[in-house]
C-alpha cells in the first residue's frame, strides 16, 4: 500500500495504524469481523510517499456476504481513530472504507460468477 505524509512534518504520537472488516450495511460491535493492528512505525513517516504492507488473514468461520476494508490511525492511549486523513471515505467514527469484498461460501464461487454474466 502506498501512503503519501502531504503534511509538513511526521506524526508526533505513535499512532496505532489499523484495519477493521466489518459486515456491509450492519453497525456495531456486532458488525466487526475482523480488528487487526499493524506494526508500522509511523513515526518514521516523513513527508513524502511511504510503501508499507501487511497480510490480513480472513477468520474461517466468517458467514458470506458482503465486507467493508475500513482503515484508521488509532490513539495510542484510548485505542479511538483520531487523526484525520486527507481522503475521502470517513465515517462518523473516523474509520475510512477503503474497499468491499464479498466472502462467498465455499464451492459456491464458480456458481456466483457464472450467473453475473
Amino acid at each position: 500500500m502506498d501512503l503519501d505524509n502531504i503534511g509538513v512534518a511526521p506524526p508526533y504520537r505513535a499512532y496505532i495504524p489499523t484495519f477493521e472488516i466489518r459486515r456491509a450495511g450492519r453497525r456495531g460491535t456486532s458488525s466487526v469481523l475482523l480488528d487487526q493492528k499493524t506494526d508500522w512505525n509511523v513515526l518514521k513517516w516523513l513527508p513524502g510517499r511511504h510503501y508499507v504492507s501487511t497480510k490480513i488473514q480472513i477468520p474461517n468461520d466468517a458467514e458470506s456476504g458482503r465486507y467493508v476494508l475500513y482503515f484508521s490511525l488509532l490513539d495510542p492511549f484510548d485505542q479511538k481513530p483520531v487523526v484525520k486523513l486527507a481522503v475521502d471515505g470517513k465515517d462518523a467514527q473516523n474509520w475510512y472504507s477503503w474497499t468491499t469484498f464479498e466472502i462467498v461460501e465455499k464451492g459456491k464461487l464458480e456458481s456466483i460468477l457464472t450467473e453475473r454474466k
